[in-house]
């Protein structure tokens, strides 16, 4: 059916009633949806981060409130052994707004950092689609998962479980691929920190 037989068929008087209703439950099937899978990806991986690497990383969730606005992440950081705040590399997850819908990114932020080493890290980047690079990002890229779509709203509203599980390992795949260089490149940060501190109070 073409958009105009389309029109013809729902703006019969007959019909158009029941259009309008359809259309308003599927508004606020998209937005429950997305909303949802936010909710859900902030606990699967906040046990992810807590499984496989407690202590060592923290995971920042999402803002919930902020599950309509662009270029909106959340963050999985390494604890850091020092009270000053340093810029380490940042492992994200998030979104940006595309045409009338969102696409979901992930990517190593690295805005701040003191000048690391990151030609291992992006040839690892590049190797998992990653690839977008400037001076905020190492690496960035789409994650297979589009809000407002009929199978992600098909799969979030009959499948919810299993799509969150397979959702947050698409992304925590890449964060197992990435962790060693994250680890190695953000221990030399804190190290040079560190040495630059003694330096200065013996100086």
């Amino acid at each position: 059916m073409n958009n105009s037989e389309i029109l013809d068929f729902i703006t019969k008087k007959e019909n158009l009633q029941i259009a309008m209703e359809v259309s308003k439950q599927i508004d606020d099937l998209k937005d429950s949806t997305h909303h949802d899978f936010w909710v859900a990806m902030n606990q699967e991986i906040a046990r992810l981060v807590e499984q496989n690497c407690s202590g060592k990383w923290v995971y920042h969730k999402f803002n919930l409130n902020a599950h309509k606005k662009p270029w909106s992440f959340a963050n999985v950081r390494m604890v850091q052994p020092t009270e000053n705040i340093l810029s380490l590399l940042v492992f994200r997850i998030g979104q940006d707004s595309k045409e009338k819908n969102f696409q979901i990114l992930c990517g190593v932020l690295k805005h701040n950092t003191i000048n690391p080493d990151l030609t291992t890290l992006r040839g690892l980047l590049v190797s998992i689609n990653l690839d977008r690079s400037d001076e905020w990002w190492a690496g960035l890229g789409i994650l297979p998962i589009e809000p407002y779509t009929p199978d992600f709203i098909h799969e979030m509203y009959n499948n919810k479980h299993e799509y969150i599980k397979k959702c947050a390992s698409t992304f925590w795949e890449k964060f197992i691929i990435l962790r060693p260089e994250l680890e190695r490149i953000n221990h030399q940060l804190i190290e040079a920190h560190q040495n630059m501190d003694i330096s200065e109070q013996t100086g």
